[in-house]
């Protein structure tokens, strides 16, 4: 699996690479004081040591401490302190510059990085093996010892594979913590994407809600007004739909609907007022008992239409109502979805929040051998100190070493408590974005929650309308029978009366219905005759039209004279 880059680590292998090159750079002067206190003075070792810190530094300085600088300072590093020990050639101090190989060798650790920890080991290997034949006595004291060199590389091996192990658990450790962190960042970007995902469709649902709620008003205004005319008789203004602000397309068609009716309508106000005229010559006395009858039918059947056309529209009002109650529990469900897919998010964030948390305490525990290391090295350095001061003036250039090796590890433990401390900073950060991460996940399950009651809500309004609106059509389908049968009725008892009682009747209803209308004309047309002239008194008021049969307004009980 490829592990991720963490810039954590690239940060503490770029100061690791700087203290290196600095610590290269340190071996100058050291050679300088082994070449004045030996009888080896040749200026060629503190030129070479100066060359490789140069060399090492260059490096460093062009790929600002990448792997391949890494590689050329551990390199560096291993060929100086092998000039070292060639300084010491002859001195009774050379077998012991030798710790200063596994010394260094730790301080190479701080890379992290196995291929310069290698690199250091193979060029000690080789500088043993090959010095040991050809130069050996730039490595021991006397002769060439192969047993020696044989002790040197396992120890040299046992030390490698420790801090190779090191530098890839902590490795390890920072990549995984690093792509925890990823998927955290991932997962709180994904949960912001949906909640402006869910805010921008609530917003474009009220858009379009109140842009419908717009044009349908202008309707209903316009509708009203045009029927508020019809009601008061006047058939002369249409409706418009002017270029500036026309009347909205989708209802555009009853505003057609609505202007062809009024335009019938006067055509045919016109026709019976024609007719009118002709049948009022011809009307006769009726039959007072059968009025009487007819009245009281008619009356009854225009209470039942105008109840089936109440019913009607309560059907109409209840059948959209139970459509957009189904498109409320339809949102609902969207939302529950998303909410739920939300929770889920949040879910995998708390999960990669508790990886990096195990990841930091990897850490911490890795941290630890490293400041064990140290100490252990310190502990080394002071008892060779112990035993430099025990030998007197013999042991002065071994005290000098155990020194510089104490403050290697001195170092590394410094090194160690800085990563400690920027571990520390991460895992609180890490502990907030936990704690945050699941304050969201117990937000969104209470939303979750609020969500699911709100569909069960839209469900029982939903199905509670489909049933009104079932109802309804029930009652209307009754009434509309029920309205039949009394216009039969109605009709039977018309049946009974005078054709010319009917007919005057007919002319009389018709000349009181039209004198209220005004044609498309703007004539006002009005009956040549009263109502008073065909038979009724102030207290029996002409009848109306309803329904296709004339229908007297029950004022009272009138006396209907002959004409």
């Amino acid at each position: 699996m490829t592990r991720l880059q963490s810039p954590a680590l690239d940060h503490l292998r770029a100061r690791a690479s700087r203290f290196m090159a600095i610590y290269l750079w340190a071996h100058v002067p050291l050679s300088i004081v082994l070449m004045l206190g030996t009888e080896n003075g040749s200026l060629m070792a503190p030129l070479a040591i100066a060359g490789l810190a140069a060399l090492g530094t260059l490096d460093w300085w062009r790929t600002g401490g990448g792997e391949g600088a890494q590689i050329t300072i551990s390199t560096c590093l291993a060929l100086i302190v092998a000039f070292l020990v060639a300084q010491l050639a002859g001195h009774s101090w050379q077998i012991d510059m030798h710790m200063y190989f596994f010394a260094a060798f730790a301080t190479v650790g701080v890379f992290c990085n196995w291929r310069a920890l290698v690199a250091y080991a193979g060029v000690v290997a080789a500088h043993h093996l090959i010095l040991n034949v050809l130069i050996p006595q730039a490595v021991f004291p006397g002769e060439g010892d192969l047993a020696r060199v044989l002790l040197h590389a396992v120890v040299l091996i046992v030390q490698a594979a420790a801090l190779i192990w090191l530098a890839q658990r902590l490795t390890g450790a920072f990549s995984e913590a690093t792509e925890a962190v990823s998927v955290a960042r991932q997962a709180q970007s994904d949960g912001e994407r949906l909640a402006a995902e869910q805010r921008l469709t609530a917003a474009q649902a009220a858009e379009t809600s109140r842009r419908h709620a717009e044009v349908q008003e202008r309707v209903v205004r316009e509708i009203s007004a045009g029927l508020e005319r019809l009601s008061a008789g006047n058939l002369k203004m249409p409706i418009n739909s002017p270029a500036g602000n026309p009347f909205p397309a989708e209802y555009d068609a009853l505003r057609d609907s609505y202007n062809n009716v009024i335009r019938k309508l006067g055509d045919v106000l016109d026709r019976i007022e024609s007719v009118a005229d002709g049948v009022r010559t011809g009307s006769g006395e009726i039959d007072h008992a059968a009025q009487h009858l007819s009245s009281r039918a008619e009356t009854q059947a225009a209470t039942l239409e105008q109840s089936a056309a109440a019913l009607q529209l309560l059907v109409s009002s209840v059948r959209s109502s139970a459509t957009r109650a189904a498109e409320a529990r339809d949102a609902g469900q969207q939302n529950s979805a998303r909410a739920q897919a939300g929770a889920e998010v949040v879910q995998d964030a708390i999960g990669a929040m508790r990886l990096i948390e195990k990841s930091a305490t990897q850490i911490n525990q890795i941290i630890e051998v490293i400041e064990s290391i140290a100490f252990q090295t310190n502990l080394l350095a002071l008892n060779a100190g112990i035993e430099a001061a025990r030998a007197g003036d013999a042991g002065r250039g071994f005290a000098v070493v155990a020194s510089e090796v104490r403050g290697l590890a001195q170092r590394a433990s410094d090194s160690a408590r800085e990563i400690r401390g920027l571990i520390a900073e991460s895992t609180a950060h890490v502990i907030s974005g936990s704690a945050l991460v699941s304050k969201t996940g117990d937000s969104l399950d209470h939303i979750l929650r609020i969500a699911g009651d709100v569909q069960g809500l839209m469900e029982g309004i939903s199905a509670a309308s489909r049933d009104q609106a079932v109802s309804l059509e029930e009652i209307n389908v009754g009434v509309s029978q029920l309205d039949q049968v009394t216009q039969q009725n109605a009709a039977v008892a018309e049946q009974t009366t005078a054709a010319a009682g009917s007919l005057r009747q007919k002319a009389a209803e018709l000349m009181t219905v039209i004198s209220g209308f005004r044609n498309a004309s703007g004539s006002d047309l009005r009956a040549s005759g009263d109502a008073a002239s065909y038979g009724w008194t102030d207290h029996d008021p002409a009848p109306t039209v309803t329904g296709g049969h004339p229908r007297p307004v029950h004022g009272g009980h009138g006396t209907m004279h002959a004409g």
